[in-house]
């Protein structure tokens, strides 16, 4: 294996970076290399599957210790299909439904590109909603250093800290959706779909408006 396809390398980051600056960084490079951002470019396609690659192994407790133990990213590959299918195949059958009863049929508009443009809103909502559980934990631990008690336990802060724990959770299992999100995305890029739009037609278009990292 070559230092450029490590996968802290591919993520820039050394290895004993803490998994939030893991996921800082993913973020950063997912962000600036999607698909939706570099039409048409099929460097920037490929580094952006590793950079999935990557993070899904480096986020990983278990297979990121595999990893270091054996510097083998063939040990570290799993098998994922049926997490794709059961993402993806929902928003291409919808994506059949509204081209037979909006665009005129499956030929008109390319499907791969609207569950794509699909997956994209998701992932936007996604990390909006972990953005607010994020300012949140940060009000809730300003107030809970505000709060005193004459006398006996601080119960309110005690609590809050575990409301805080709770939403800790929260953003976990976001990330963790997201990090799904950016797996199909990536799968989808070695799909090619043949469409032929009706002229002035913006069908297969991808939405990016709104995209954060």
């Amino acid at each position: 294996m070559t230092p450029k396809d490590d996968l802290y390398h591919v993520l820039g980051v050394p290895r004993t970076a803490t998994a939030a600056v893991i996921t800082k960084a993913y973020r950063k490079r997912a962000a600036k290399l999607h698909p939706d951002r570099n039409p048409g470019d099929d460097a920037a396609r490929d580094q952006y599957v590793r950079v999935v690659f990557a993070y899904e192994v480096l986020s990983d407790p278990i297979r990121r210790e595999r990893y270091d133990q054996t510097g083998n990213v063939d040990s570290v590959r799993t098998t994922e299909d049926g997490e794709f299918l059961a993402h993806v195949m929902p928003l291409i059958l919808g994506a059949i439904a509204q081209a037979e009863t909006i665009h005129g049929g499956v030929e008109r508009v390319d499907i791969i590109a609207q569950a794509r443009d699909r997956l994209t809103g998701e992932r936007r909502k996604t990390r909006a909603d972990v953005a607010k559980l994020n300012q949140a934990v940060k009000a809730v631990r300003t107030a809970a250093g505000r709060l005193s008690v004459s006398e006996g336990a601080n119960l309110l802060s005690e609590a809050m800290g575990t409301h805080v724990r709770e939403i800790e959770a929260e953003i976990d299992r976001l990330n963790s959706i997201e990090a799904r999100i950016d797996r199909a995305i990536a799968t989808l890029l070695r799909y090619r779909y043949q469409s032929t739009p009706s002229p002035g037609s913006t069908s297969g278009m991808f939405l990016v408006a709104g995209w954060t990292t």
